[in-house]
C-alpha cells in the first residue's frame, strides 16, 4: 500500500426499522481512523442504538498504531449483530471521494461484499 492509499471498511448499521438503517464509512487517515456517517444519523434510532453507536465512534476516534489494524480487520468480518460489513479493502484518492459522499447521502446496500 502507498502513501497515496487507505484501508476502509464500509459498514452499515441495521436499525429496527430497515428504512432507518445508518451506512458508516471508517477509514485509516494519517495513522488514525476516521469514521464518516451522514448527518442526522442519531435522529433515527432508539436511545440505546444511538448509545452504542456513539461509543464505537468514540472508541475507533480515540485507536492508534495497532490498534487501528485490528479494529479495520475485525470490521472488515461482521456477519452478524446491528453492524454489518458491507465492503472492505484499499482505497485511492480517486475512490476515498465517492466512498465518502455515498456515505454522507446515506447510501446503505442491503447484503455485504468484498473488493
Amino acid at each position: 500500500m502507498n502513501e497515496h492509499e487507505s484501508r476502509f471498511v464500509r459498514l452499515c448499521y441495521l436499525s429496527d426499522d430497515p428504512a432507518a438503517n445508518i451506512p458508516l464509512l471508517v477509514i485509516e487517515k494519517d495513522s488514525r481512523l476516521q469514521v464518516v456517517i451522514r448527518n442526522g444519523w442519531d435522529c433515527d434510532l432508539s436511545s440505546s442504538d444511538r448509545e452504542y453507536l456513539s461509543e464505537l465512534i468514540s472508541d475507533w476516534h480515540s485507536a492508534s498504531g495497532d490498534e487501528i489494524h485490528a479494529i479495520l480487520d475485525q470490521l472488515s468480518e461482521l456477519s452478524v449483530g446491528p453492524l454489518r460489513t458491507q465492503e472492505w479493502g484499499i482505497a485511492d484518492e480517486c475512490r476515498r471521494g465517492p466512498l465518502m459522499r455515498r456515505v454522507e447521502h446515506g447510501v446503505a446496500d442491503d447484503g455485504p461484499s468484498d473488493s
